[in-house]
């Protein structure tokens, strides 16, 4: 008996070190590792990252996304294995591919800017170097307002 409560009581403390390092969500596509979220797909369909990059749950608190028919509106932000270069030449081939049509691009000393539009959305890219091989990406999406008279 005494064995097998040790065993179990050692199951036990297995079961809840694995829970600390990593729990699964109810949505089933998105994971929490140490203080970083890793989202299987981004929160907008059309806006792609590139692969690897995950959610940074340290910016959980300015990351948001709403969405209601035509109108949408969000930030998100990523961190990745990829260096700044890479990253914006990613995000300038493929974002296209979804309808986006880049509309601007300004490079500044630490930051390079990114916007894309389609119809009434806007989603605006910043990407950051965090080093030689990573980078964060800081999206925002925002939908235009036209006055119909």
């Amino acid at each position: 008996m005494k064995i097998f409560l040790a065993a179990l009581f050692s199951l036990l403390l297995l079961v809840a070190s694995v829970a600390c390092r990593s729990r699964q969500t109810e949505e089933g596509n998105r994971m929490v590792e140490g203080d970083r979220s890793v989202t299987a797909v981004p929160q907008f369909d059309d806006l792609p990252v590139p692969p690897g990059f995950r959610t940074d749950a340290r910016k959980a608190n300015e990351r948001f996304v709403a969405e209601a028919g035509s109108f949408r509106l969000g930030r998100q932000v990523y961190v990745g294995p990829m260096g700044q270069r890479e990253t914006v030449s990613y995000l300038e081939e493929r974002v296209p591919h979804h309808g986006w049509i880049l509309t601007e691009r300004k490079d500044q000393e630490e930051v390079v800017f990114l916007r894309f539009a389609k119809a009434d959305s806007v989603a605006s890219y910043q990407i950051r170097s965090l080093g030689f091989s990573e980078a964060r990406i800081e999206l925002e999406v925002t939908t235009r307002r036209t006055n119909s008279n």
